[in-house]
């Protein structure tokens, strides 16, 4: 739900994905499995945030991901929204 509460939070509803990354980073969402003092690269916090949002997209259509470049943006479906109101995490 943390995805989906960044952006409901989020301008329209829309976020970049390296700000998505960024705000799991610093919620402790998104980090290394191993070492402490080890550090993600940037296509590793890319893929980890993929397997976040892959079912979010395709099977419950709580997101969808739109591609200009190399920048993506994802936004919260009124499905997405729906499931916040439903699980209680904020008033839609």
């Amino acid at each position: 739900m943390s995805v989906l509460e960044l952006l409901k939070g989020a301008t329209d509803g829309t976020m970049q994905k390296k700000n998505i990354i960024q705000e799991l980073e610093d919620r402790k969402i998104i980090e290394p499995t191993g070492k402490e003092d080890e550090k993600m690269t940037d296509p590793a916090k890319h893929s980890r945030l993929r397997t976040l949002l892959k079912p979010m997209e395709s099977e419950l259509e709580y997101v969808s991901i739109k591609s200009a470049g190399s920048r993506s943006t994802v936004s919260i479906t009124d499905q997405g929204k729906r499931a916040l109101r439903i699980f209680g995490v904020v008033d839609v």
